[in-house]
């Protein structure tokens, strides 16, 4: 037995100590992807394995889970595995490895997949063909890494020139023709590797480069004999000898194509100038391929480029007509909203939602949402709405909202009083003559009905909001309808009582990402830091791809409303803090919808869609009925969709 001074150190392992809350989905999903695409047995069971365990141990980005709750806020109950709660305990110590959980479908996840997929099947005919489960994943990134630099590096010394027999012509457009490279050709490998000298890219890279065998442009070539792969080129000049695109498309057992890389030279995007010849192109595959694709199969390499798939075919995201559809093409792929000019309010504060970062260099349009992504920084200033302080607000920005309101032309309605009644009318006649009794002068019995009217037609009621505020608290009447919630409209509500605070705590401390057992003080710590920078990312900063986003948006705004007016009456955040939040929240659904019956419409629409995905909305139901019967109640009816501005900052003094 060797010394225990002696002793060499055990080697590092190459997977970190982590564990993955969703690790059985992720496994699965390998596993599924791999048989769809027809992997052979040696590159599944080294995804199943190799790639498997990177995920779990070193991938990024991941969400890391340091409590039960915050589990809970990422799966829904019935797909938490059994030994989390049982084994939570254990985990107390410190030497307990981390949990994190995993986007399955991550772009990232799915692009790393692709690499190593490449780096497979380019083994064979290689030393390390059958013996790929020697090679760790780390180990097989750094070798897909030197490789291709390597094939940056190096320039082949030999020119194979282009032979027009191994191309079929498929599409000529006005910058040029796109062909094909015939899979039964015996000179398709001769042009692979045309193709990849010109192109700079690795479609025709063989390891062997006289027998043009193994290596990357193996792999290809192998896809395209067997006809899993189809690739194409567009091209320009005499005999189409120069290439400015490649693109390969997987070819499914149903005879689908799915467009899998568009690559320009040294794999950049395609320049500008062919973006019109490839969609021609693409358009001219999906008329011509035996089974449509799907229409929400579109490549990153198209989205960088701006370039989407929608039923009625491939367009520009600038060419894209229908709203509704633009929008959710937009919020799926946030990338492409740089390339609006005119995006719509509904989909800035989608955007603000899921990816903020892309107002950095262009603010977005709504003042509303510009106040909002500052997230009420700074003192209280010079300017207010109805007595509600807008924190860190200059006049330039101040004067930016009045000139947007007036481009646009938002014109305001201020909701109808109610006739005055035979009563009144009698009442009013009687005091007036009453006062010519007395010798009261005309003048001034007539101010004094004017007063009257003035202060019926401006001033609220006692007990009743004000017009603005009413209709910020009235977005949550669906919850306050569904709960039968009493003292939510008034002003001189206090606060809740405690039966209802113990039913509302454990769905808000959800809500919050807040453990179950915070303290009052510790929640009201949490939402002064991240109420008003975070409230118009909740429950839309992760929406799932089949969900509807306008929706899901309406969904949203009644849930922050609900959850704002009581976490104001439970005491965990201040008046001023709560309004603010409530006039921002009625000023996005007033920027998004065209009114109550549009509004609640996309509500009953958003709540079905979060239950079906089997995620949380305990505090009540709504059903279509419901929302019949809300319309027609007199709530909604007294607080008109385009009565007073929500957000319309005042200057109150001048320093």
């Amino acid at each position: 037995m060797a010394d225990a001074t002696t002793a060499k150190p055990a080697k590092p392992s190459a997977y970190a100590p982590r564990n993955a809350l969703n690790a059985g989905q992720l496994k699965a999903d390998i596993a599924r992807r791999s048989r769809e695409r027809g992997d052979s047995d040696e590159a599944r069971a080294w995804l199943v394995n190799h790639f498997f365990r990177h995920l779990v141990s070193n991938f990024e980005p991941a969400t890391p889970i340091d409590s039960l709750a915050a589990a809970r806020a990422i799966l829904a109950p019935a797909l938490l595995p059994e030994w989390l709660e049982r084994g939570w305990q254990s985990r107390e110590s410190a030497h307990a490895a981390p949990l994190v959980w995993i986007d399955p479908a991550c772009p990232q996840l799915l692009a790393l997949e692709t690499r190593l997929l490449e780096f497979l099947n380019s083994r064979k005919g290689t030393a390390l063909e059958g013996k790929l489960a020697r090679v760790n994943c780390p180990q097989a990134l750094a070798l897909w890494a030197k490789e291709h630099a390597e094939m940056a590096e190096k320039i082949e010394r030999g020119w194979r020139q282009s032979n027009p027999a191994a191309l079929a012509p498929v599409l000529t457009t006005a910058n040029g023709a796109f062909v094909e490279l015939l899979p039964q050709s015996p000179l398709l490998r001769p042009e692979m590797a045309f193709e990849r000298y010109v192109m700079r890219h690795c479609l025709g890279q063989f390891a062997d480069r006289k027998a043009l065998t193994g290596g990357y442009g193996g792999s290809y070539a192998d896809a395209i004999e067997s006809g899993k792969m189809r690739v194409f080129s567009f091209r320009s000049g005499e005999n189409n000898h120069q290439p400015h695109i490649t693109m390969s498309v997987h070819v499914g057992e149903n005879g689908s194509l799915r467009v899998d890389q568009v690559k320009g030279k040294q794999n950049r995007p395609p320049v500008e100038r062919y973006v019109d010849d490839l969609i021609a192109c693409l358009n001219h595959l999906d008329a011509n391929a035996d089974v449509a694709s799907q229409a929400d199969e579109i490549p990153d390499d198209c989205v960088i480029i701006g370039v989407v798939r929608i039923p009625e075919g491939w367009r520009r995201i600038e060419d894209v007509t229908d709203a509704r559809l633009q929008t959710a093409l937009v919020v799926r792929h946030p990338s492409l909203f740089s390339r609006l000019t005119q995006p719509s309010p509904l989909l800035e504060w989608l955007i603000a939602a899921r990816a903020p970062e892309l107002f950095t260099q262009h603010p977005p349009q709504s003042p509303a949402l510009r106040y909002a992504l500052e997230g009420g920084k700074g003192e209280a200033g010079r300017f207010q709405t109805e007595s509600v302080p807008w924190r860190g607000m200059t006049a330039e920005a101040a004067e930016y909202h009045a000139a947007h309101l007036k481009a646009n032309k938002i014109k305001r309605r201020r909701r109808k009083k109610p006739p005055l009644g035979w009563s009144n009318w009698l009442m009013l006649v009687g005091l007036f003559m009453f006062g010519r009794s007395l010798g009261l002068p005309t003048w001034a019995l007539l101010c004094c009905v004017g007063c009257f009217f003035f202060k019926r037609a401006v001033c609220p009621p006692e007990g009743v909001f004000s017009e603005r505020r009413a209709f910020a608290l009235a977005l949550a009447l669906p919850k306050v309808d569904a709960m039968r919630q009493t003292g939510f409209f008034e002003p001189d509500t206090p606060c809740l009582d405690d039966k209802t605070v113990a039913l509302f705590r454990p769905a808000f401390l959800h809500y919050m990402e807040c453990h179950s057992t915070a303290s009052d003080d510790e929640v009201r710590a949490h939402l002064a830091n991240t109420l008003e920078s975070t409230w118009f990312r909740a429950d839309l900063h992760n929406l799932q791809a089949a969900d509807d986003p306008r929706a899901a948006l309406a969904f949203a705004s009644v849930r922050m409303a609900f959850f704002t007016r009581n976490a104001l009456l439970m005491g965990w955040i201040d008046a001023d803090a709560a309004w603010r939040t409530l006039l921002l929240n009625a000023q996005r659904a007033q920027d998004c919808f065209t009114g109550w019956g549009d509004f609640a419409r996309a509500y009953l629409q958003g709540r079905a869609q979060w239950v079906s995905a089997f995620r949380a909305d305990p505090l009540g139901s709504f059903k279509e009925a419901d929302l019949y019967r809300l319309l027609g109640e007199d709530l909604w009816k007294r607080a008109p969709w385009f009565g007073l501005a929500a957000f319309q900052p005042k200057l109150i003094a001048k320093r």
